[in-house]
């Protein structure tokens, strides 16, 4: 469903009331869904977190209790505010504005939610929705590339930056082509320089982790010692990718084939989706793997798993480092 597609579709006057806990009898104000579904909520809460609404609760509000007729509508003694938005919408901002205690985090797993969370988060200006997208796109690990693109365009519209980064980093998951993206309503209203953005921002982040698996000097010397660099087995000769010098060495330290090849093997992901899950690639441990097992010596005392554990976690702090440093170009 589609925002233009939340106007009224059923008569304001043909309400009923919302399920727990927008329902309570403590309420100072209902906000009605444009599909007739009244939320009982609280002033105080609502011109906590959204400006939009602290704004709107400080004009005048008219007097229940007055004999004078009066246009405004009441229902019990409360004022009552028309919304074009729909229940699930109405359900959702509330849930954002009010303590986890009370209501869970809103549910954005499909793109419908995470397009409607940021119509509420660009009209009520309420950072909670913002922030429940953001986090949805950083777990989300089974969104498509075409939603994540989808997501990046919608949050480009409404000039929501928290979300066009988040939106943009997701899409280091994968191999990238702007030519698969697709075609989608959203396409219309983007200017073509936001997606250039987007491929000059996956471009950056490959630069900035060209070097990181073949020069590993930001290794502190100690892991190498903990984890042994050098193997003197025919089978495990040394590979030629160079590490901190030893210490009290002028000669270079080398590391041993099999973790070269673990290396390599990233190096070669992270070109296409430089994303620090990549890290955990099957191809590039099972080449490791096989090559560390033609060596008698490392695939018995356990150098094999405890390299490429210490590996997985130090590339993914330093790389993790270097994409944190890359900055997506926006004009808000």
């Amino acid at each position: 469903m589609s925002v233009s597609e939340n106007e009224l579709t059923v008569p304001h006057s043909l309400p009923r009331d919302a399920a727990a806990p927008f329902n309570a009898d403590h309420a100072d104000i209902i906000l009605r869904s444009a599909d007739g579904v009244d939320f009982r909520a609280h002033k105080l809460l609502l011109s906590m977190t959204s400006p939009i609404f602290q704004a709107m609760f400080s004009l005048p509000q008219p007097d229940p209790s007055s004999p004078t007729p009066s246009a405004d509508i009441t229902k019990d003694g409360l004022p009552v505010l028309l919304f074009p938005e729909d229940e699930r919408s109405i359900r959702m901002m509330l849930a954002c504005c009010y303590p986890r205690g009370l209501y869970p985090e809103p549910v954005v797993n499909s793109f419908e939610d995470i397009k409607r969370a940021l119509h509420l988060a660009s009209k009520y200006e309420i950072p909670g929705v913002e922030r429940a997208v953001v986090r949805r796109l950083h777990a989300g690990k089974d969104m498509k590339i075409k939603e994540a693109v989808r997501v990046y365009i919608v949050a480009w519209t409404m000039r929501l930056r928290n979300v066009v980064v988040a939106a943009a980093r997701h899409t280091l998951r994968i191999p990238f082509n702007i030519r698969a993206i697709g075609e989608f309503d959203e396409l219309d209203d983007l200017p073509a320089s936001a997606l250039l953005k987007l491929v000059n921002y996956r471009a950056a982040c490959v630069n900035a982790l060209r070097d990181c698996c073949t020069d590993l000097t930001w290794m502190a010397q100690s892991e190498f010692i903990s984890v042994p660099a050098k193997c003197r087995e025919a089978a495990c000769i040394s590979d030629p990718v160079q590490v901190l010098p030893a210490s009290g060495q002028n000669q270079p330290l080398f590391i041993r084939g099999w973790w070269a090849e673990y290396f390599r093997g990233v190096c070669l992901t992270v070109a296409d989706a430089p994303n620090v899950q990549a890290f955990t690639t099957r191809t590039a441990i099972a080449s490791a793997v096989e090559r560390a097992s033609s060596c008698s010596k490392c695939r018995i005392n356990g150098t094999v798993s405890a390299a490429i554990i210490l590996a997985n976690r130090r590339l993914s702090e330093e790389c993790g480092k270097r994409l944190e440093r890359v900055e997506l170009s926006t004009p808000f």
